[in-house]
């Protein structure tokens, strides 16, 4: 068997007995650009693009950083027609990237993200939730958020938002409003609203009464006319459906399919399991590999082992998670103190701690094993040498799986 590792894939010898759980698995499409077009021109609860702009428009299209495969090769260039065709001149079109509290972009990232012939033809910005100069104030959420989002964002006449439609492990799914919230808010609003995570509503697939999601919808709220265009993406990164209109409508009509594909039930909880990130983005950085190590932690038995192959190439992706990882807190602990004054990357060790307190956590990685060990888990410097007794589960696209016991 073989499970993705980074752009690679690794080896692996699975034992004489053993259950294989992903999801329903989602085709490409056979025309996508077609799809996007219809998608655009025939959207959901809302007027077509092209009603919506013209020539004087001021548009600002907002992407998600490198960490999320979205499929924006493809419906980019698309949408890029669509508002040419509509009237609307190339100065008029800025992209920034959403790159929430994981820091702005190199040029290499951006390079990737964005081909040079886009950043040549339009104005290209990395949202940076640090810089004070970048925000304005909007408005308050019914929770006492002060939300500031990147000026570019406000002052535009119309936001599309773009991204992938997923499950997320405490905003319900990822997608959606999350391009401008927390896509291009200030470190401040995101710490807030993150904060929120601690209640038990903000839950994988979960929306509604979701704490999260709710201050993200009245955060939106406070800044004009938004567009989205949504995409879902098969295992590879291809496009497998699209959903343009209401920011709100199109979303909750993407999660269907989403959730849909991405639920799988076991009969009853493992001993063991075997849980691939599923490779680049998922597992560039152990910050980004905790979702699927939480979705694995989700059918193991008490006491029992996750072996997580994950690749961390760009190392553990947060300062906040390394320096309080190696303290070993429990989860109580770091929930009172986030619950006190909330960290963004903290919140990734009240994951983690949750998690250790109730099995063992073994690394299949690239990091130093010692780097490994401070974090809780047992560094793995061979696949082969991983623990698989008693009932073993294997999920090869563990951060895209949403795996479920089965009702007794």
């Amino acid at each position: 068997m073989r499970l993705a590792f980074g752009h690679e894939f690794v080896d692996f010898e699975p034992p004489a007995h053993f259950l294989t759980v992903e999801g329903k698995g989602l085709a490409p499409l056979a025309q996508a650009e077609q799809a996007v077009r219809q998608a655009l021109r025939r959207p959901i609860a809302s007027q077509p693009l092209a009603q919506l702009v013209n020539s004087d428009s001021k548009i600002v299209i907002l992407v998600s950083d490198s960490t999320r495969p979205t499929g924006a090769d493809v419906f980019l260039p698309v949408l890029l027609e669509e508002l040419a065709a509509a009237g609307v001149p190339d100065s008029n079109i800025s992209f920034l990237v959403a790159t929430g509290a994981h820091g702005v972009l190199s040029e290499a990232e951006l390079s990737q993200l964005l081909p040079k012939e886009l950043q040549h033809r339009y104005a290209v910005a990395s949202h940076d939730c640090f810089d004070r100069s970048q925000l304005v104030h909007v408005g308050t959420t019914s929770r006492g958020n002060e939300v500031l989002f990147n000026k570019l964002a406000v002052e535009a006449d119309l936001r599309i938002l773009t991204g992938a439609i997923s499950v997320h492990p405490f905003a319900g799914f990822g997608g959606g409003r999350k391009a401008l919230f927390p896509g291009v808010a200030g470190y401040e609003t995101i710490c807030f609203n993150h904060s929120l995570l601690l209640d038990p509503n903000a839950a994988p697939s979960v929306l509604q009464g979701n704490p999260v999601h709710e201050d993200f919808m009245e955060g939106i709220a406070l800044v004009g006319p938004k567009f989205l265009l949504n995409s879902v993406v098969d295992e590879n990164g291809a496009l497998a459906a699209i959903y343009a209109g209401d920011v709100e409508q199109a979303h909750v009509t993407g999660t269907r399919l989403v959730l849909d594909s991405a639920v799988a039930v076991v009969p009853e909880a493992a001993d063991t399991v075997v849980a691939s990130a599923g490779g680049f983005p998922y597992d560039v950085n152990l910050y980004q590999a905790v979702k699927a190590l939480q979705n694995a932690a989700r059918i193991v038995n008490p006491g029992g082992n996750i072996v997580l192959v994950a690749a961390c190439s760009q190392g553990v992706g947060s300062s906040q998670f390394s320096e309080w990882a190696p303290r070993r807190l429990s989860a109580r602990e770091l929930a009172e103190q986030l619950s006190r004054q909330f960290v963004l990357g903290k919140h990734k060790c009240f994951f983690v701690s949750e998690i250790l307190e109730r099995c063992h956590v073994y690394l299949y990685s690239q990091l130093d094993a010692d780097l490994v060990a401070s974090f809780g888990f047992k560094p793995l410097s061979d696949l082969a040498a991983a623990p698989l007794s008693g009932r073993v589960v294997i999920l090869p696209r563990a951060t895209a799986t949403l795996p479920q016991i089965a009702p007794k």
